[in-house]
C-alpha cells in the first residue's frame, strides 16, 4: 500500500515545527533491555517534504524541532520515558476527562503525550499548561517511583522557550505508517492507524483560550492535588486503600460544604470502578466523620503516592496552605486541670507519627489565639505550621472541648497565684503570734474574738506581709479584694480596749475553716513543719529601700508610710486602693 497525498499533508499539516533543522534516527530491530536501539544525529538544513515522506514509508526517521522562528509551537509532548510498567492509566484518564490530549506509544515503549493546536501559538504558555496538565496527571511521581535509577525519565518538549541555534527535536510517530507502523496513537485500548489518528488528533486540537479554560475548569482544582489526581486517574482499587482514600474525600466536602458532604462523597465513590458498598461506606467512613473532623490521610495508601506538597499549600483546601483549614496536624485529648486559674494540656502529633505530644498551655486564650499554639508546635514538635482561618480552628478546638477531660486539682496541689494567697493568708492569720488584746491589733499582729469566732486584722498589715515578708507581688490589689471577699471578709469598725477608733477585715471562724483549711491539711499531707515567720522582718523593701540602705531612719522612715498609709475598701466589690499619699512607686 502506498503513502496518499492527502495523509502527507494532514500529517504534516499537524507536526510542523522549524522549518530549518530536524533530526534523523535510523531504526534497529536490535533493543537495548526493552528499549530499540538506533542511530541518531542532528541535521541544520531546511525540512522538506520528502523528510515527512520517507518518515511515513520507513525509509529514514524524522525528529522535529517543536519551536520556529518566532518562538511558536504547534505541539507540545509529555515524555514519559518509562517501560516495562503499565502506562494505561493514563490513556484512561485522558479518555475519560476529555481531555485535549492524545497519546502515542514512544520508540522506548514509553509513551509520549501530545497536545496539538490549530496554530502556532505562544511557547512559553504552551509549556505551562502542559506542564500543569501533567502535574494533573501526577505524571511526574509515577516516573519516578516507576524509574528510580532514572534521574531524568519525565521530559517536557519543547525543552527550550526560544530558539536557539538548532533546538531540541523529538522523533515523530507513525514511522513506516503504511507497513509496520511504530509509535501508534492509542485510545482506550485500541491502537490507531494512520487515519484514525489523523482524525483523532483533528478532532482533540485546541487553542491557547481553550486549553486555558480546560485547565482551569478540571474538576476539583481547589482540592489536595493527590486526590484531584487519583480521582481523574481512576487510580485506586480493591485493597489498594479505598477507605483512606474516600475518607480524605469526606475531610475535603465538610471543610467546603458540610450540609452537603455526604451526598458528594457518594458520588465520588461511585465513580470508583471498584466502589464500596452503601452499607459499608455508611458503617465506615461516613460514622467517623459525622462524629468530628478529620484530617486528609496524606500518610497512607493511597495519597502518599501521590502526594505532591508545594502544590498542596497552594490549594484553598490544600495542606498547609496560610490561612488554609488543614494544618497537617492530628488532635487528641484535650485536658483541663481545674484549679484557680486553670491550665490544659493537649494531645498533638504530625500525621504518621506514632505517639502524641503534650502541649501545656497557662490559660484559654494561648489556645483560642494561635500564635501560642505555633509556638509549642515548634519546641515540642519540631514543626511549625501554618496558621489556620479562625473559624477553621475554633472548629477543631469545638470538637475538641465536646470531648474534654476535666481534672480537679486538689487545693494542696494547686500552684496558681489566687491558691498561694490564700496560703500566705492562712499562714497570716494562723502561723504568727496572735495579738492578746484589741489593741495589739495596732501592732500588726492579728486578734482573734472569742466571743464572736472571728479573726480580725488590718489590711494594711496584711499587704505588708506578703509584699515585704513573703515578696508577693504576682497578684495586683483588685485580686487581693477580690480573694478576701470570696472567702469571706467583712469589713469593720471596732473600738480597741483604749478607745481607739480602728478599721479592720473581720473573717469568721466557719468561713477560715470552709476556705483556708485546706493549707492545713496540705501541710498534714506533706509534714509540713515550717518555723513561724520573723514577725520583726524588715519592711524596707515595702518602702522602696534596698537591704544596702537599711538602717533606723529608713526603717522608721518605712513603718511611718505603713502605718500612715490606709486601704479604702469598697463594700460592694471590696476593691482596694492605694491612699494618694503614698508613693504608688514604691509598690
Amino acid at each position: 500500500m502506498e503513502l496518499a497525498p492527502l495523509q502527507l499533508v494532514l500529517f504534516k499539516e499537524y507536526f510542523q515545527g522549524s522549518e530549518r533543522g530536524y533530526g534523523v534516527h535510523i531504526y534497529d530491530s536490535s533493543t537495548d533491555g526493552l528499549k530499540k536501539v538506533g542511530k541518531s544525529w542532528s541535521v541544520n538544513e531546511l525540512v522538506t517534504d520528502n523528510l515527512y515522506q520517507d518518515h511515513l514509508e520507513g525509509h529514514q526517521g524524522l525528529g522535529v524541532v517543536l519551536i520556529n522562528t518566532e518562538n511558536k509551537c504547534k505541539f507540545t509532548v509529555i515524555d514519559i520515558d518509562v517501560y516495562g510498567t503499565s502506562l494505561q492509566l493514563f490513556v484512561d484518564a485522558i479518555d475519560k476527562n476529555e481531555l485535549p490530549m492524545v497519546p502515542f506509544r514512544s520508540k522506548s515503549g514509553g509513551l509520549h503525550i501530545y497536545t496539538f493546536f490549530n496554530d502556532f501559538v505562544d511557547t512559553v504558555e504552551a509549556i505551562s499548561l502542559t506542564s500543569k496538565l501533567a502535574m494533573v496527571l501526577s505524571v511526574n511521581q509515577f516516573v519516578k517511583e516507576a524509574s528510580k535509577t532514572r534521574a531524568h525519565a519525565l521530559e517536557i518538549f519543547p525543552k527550550q522557550s526560544r530558539k536557539g541555534k538548532m533546538g531540541s527535536w523529538i522523533n515523530l510517530p507513525y514511522y513506516n505508517a503504511i507497513n509496520n507502523p511504530t509509535q501508534v496513537a492509542l485510545t482506550g485500548d485500541k491502537e490507531l492507524g494512520l487515519d484514525d489518528a489523523m482524525t483523532l488528533i483533528k478532532n482533540r486540537a485546541t487553542t491557547l483560550d481553550r486549553l486555558r479554560s480546560t485547565v482551569a475548569g478540571l474538576p476539583f482544582s481547589d482540592a489536595p492535588p493527590c486526590l484531584q489526581t487519583i480521582y481523574m486517574l481512576d487510580a485506586v482499587k480493591k485493597n489498594e486503600g479505598r477507605n483512606n482514600y474516600l475518607f480524605s474525600w469526606g475531610a475535603y466536602f465538610k471543610k467546603k460544604d458540610e450540609m452537603s458532604f455526604e451526598t458528594e462523597l457518594y458520588k465520588i465513590n461511585d465513580a470508583l470502578s471498584e466502589p464500596i458498598k452503601d452499607d459499608e461506606l455508611e458503617n465506615t467512613v461516613l460514622s467517623s466523620l459525622r462524629r468530628k473532623d478529620y484530617n486528609y490521610m496524606c500518610k497512607q495508601t493511597p495519597c502518599v503516592n501521590f502526594c505532591n506538597r508545594a502544590e498542596c499549600k497552594l490549594r484553598e483546601y490544600g495542606v498547609g496552605k496560610v490561612d488554609g483549614f488543614f494544618s497537617g496536624l492530628e488532635f487528641g485529648q484535650l485536658t483541663q486541670y481545674k484549679q484557680d486559674k486553670p491550665y490544659y494540656e493537649w494531645e498533638v502529633k504530625q500525621q504518621g507519627e506514632d505517639k502524641y505530644k503534650k502541649l501545656r498551655f497557662t490559660n484559654e486564650a494561648d489556645i483560642i489565639r494561635q500564635d501560642s499554639f505555633l509556638q509549642l508546635c515548634f519546641r515540642e514538635l519540631h514543626v511549625l505550621p501554618v496558621k489556620l482561618q479562625m473559624p477553621a480552628w475554633f472548629k477543631i478546638v469545638n470538637q475538641s472541648l465536646e470531648s474534654i477531660d476535666s481534672i480537679e486539682v486538689e487545693a494542696q496541689y494547686d500552684t496558681s497565684p489566687v491558691i498561694l494567697l490564700k496560703r500566705y493568708i492562712y499562714e497570716f492569720l494562723e502561723e504568727r503570734a496572735k495579738a492578746r488584746t484589741r489593741n495589739d491589733i495596732l501592732s500588726k499582729r492579728v486578734y482573734f474574738d472569742d466571743k464572736l469566732q472571728e479573726y480580725w486584722f488590718r489590711t494594711t498589715d496584711l499587704m505588708e506581709f506578703l509584699i515585704v515578708n513573703k515578696n508577693f507581688k504576682t497578684v495586683d490589689t483588685n485580686t487581693i479584694g477580690a480573694t478576701l471577699r470570696d472567702i469571706g471578709c467583712v469589713r469593720r469598725q471596732v473600738k480597741t480596749e483604749k478607745r481607739a477608733s480602728i478599721r479592720i477585715m473581720a473573717l469568721s471562724k466557719q468561713s477560715f475553716e470552709e476556705n483556708l483549711t485546706f493549707v492545713l491539711m496540705e501541710a498534714l499531707s506533706e509534714g509540713d513543719t515550717n518555723e513561724k515567720e520573723d514577725e520583726t522582718g524588715s519592711i524596707a523593701d515595702f518602702a522602696g529601700f534596698t537591704a544596702i540602705d537599711i538602717n533606723e531612719d529608713t526603717v522608721l522612715e518605712a513603718e511611718k508610710n505603713v502605718v500612715e498609709e490606709t486601704f479604702i475598701v469598697d463594700e460592694n466589690d471590696m476593691d482596694f486602693k492605694f491612699d494618694k499619699a503614698l508613693d504608688e512607686d514604691r509598690y
